[in-house]
């Protein structure tokens, strides 16, 4: 009996691989899932796209819980808990596909005028950049498949 058989006999996924990822000026834990999901961990997301000032209290109103960016109706079913094998604890995230898709609602909100809180601008600033390095990352690894480089 391994690991998995109890985790999957009670559908819990679990990591199979795990690392770092940059995510703006930070960095976050990303996982591979035994079912293929791609995921983020939750805090490290939650934590890039939050500023506070020294009080921590956001001078000027904006998201006043920052997992409030989680509950777009393009991020809605994209958080996955799941069991981490080397840390024998229970770990939350989200998937890649949730994170662009705050990332893209934030900064098109930003180019529209909707934003209006420092916080939020702020975090649509840092999505933009992060989508750039995606965007970066993404390009490099299509050319490179397409030409066999790698």
């Amino acid at each position: 009996m391994t690991i998995s058989d109890p985790l999957k006999r009670f559908g819990i996924p679990y990591a199979l691989f795990w690392g770092t990822v940059p995510l703006g000026e930070t960095e976050g834990d990303c996982y591979v899932l035994d079912g293929g999901d791609r995921v983020i961990d939750l805090n490290a997301v939650v934590e890039c796209l939050t500023v506070e000032d020294a009080t921590g209290v956001e001078p000027d109103g904006g998201t006043a819980d920052p997992l409030a960016l989680l509950e777009d109706d393009k991020a809605r079913g994209e958080t996955r808990t799941f069991w981490h094998p080397e840390t024998q604890t229970v770990a939350s995230g989200i998937t890649h596909r949730g994170l662009l898709n705050i990332c893209r609602a934030l900064v098109l909100a930003f180019a529209t005028g909707e934003l209006t809180s420092r916080r939020d601008r702020e975090a649509a600033i840092r999505c933009a950049a992060m989508l750039d390095g995606f965007a970066n990352v993404g390009l490099m690894a299509l050319i490179d498949e397409a030409t066999g480089c790698r």
